[in-house]
């Protein structure tokens, strides 16, 4: 067993501490989003990072919630939610180092995690 903990606090008065997002574990791997908008990638077997990636460019970019939205790994992608800028509410990682590949939507994002669906036989990811 082992224990993650990134040098970040997150606290709300409606929520409490962060944080607010459950792991996804694909292929040997735990990816995690913190309330503060960090993504992690984790090996599943020692918990040792292999990459981070920080959704919001300052803390004051945050939403009072923090955020919200579970990761999603599809392939080599980790699809994920930024909070912070009114033209990019969605986002593709690679999976193995966690470079921006995409962003996509607009407005700002909320407590929706990235899901899988199909629609009239079309694979979407709705947020």
């Amino acid at each position: 067993a082992w224990i993650h903990k990134d040098d970040a606090g997150f606290f709300s008065k409606a929520g409490g501490d962060g944080p607010r997002a459950t792991p996804t574990v694909s292929n040997g791997f735990v990816y995690t989003v913190g309330a503060t908008g960090i993504v992690n990638c984790l090996e599943a077997s020692t918990g040792k990072r292999v990459w981070k990636h920080e959704m919001l460019e300052s803390p004051g970019d945050n939403l009072t919630h923090g955020v919200c939205g579970s990761p999603l790994v599809l392939g080599d992608v980790v699809y994920v939610c930024p909070v912070a800028t009114d033209d990019a509410s969605f986002a593709a990682l690679d999976s193995r180092t966690g470079q921006v590949i995409y962003t996509a939507g607009g407005g700002r994002a909320a407590y929706s995690s990235p899901t899988l669906v199909e629609i009239a036989g079309v694979p979407q990811i709705l947020t």
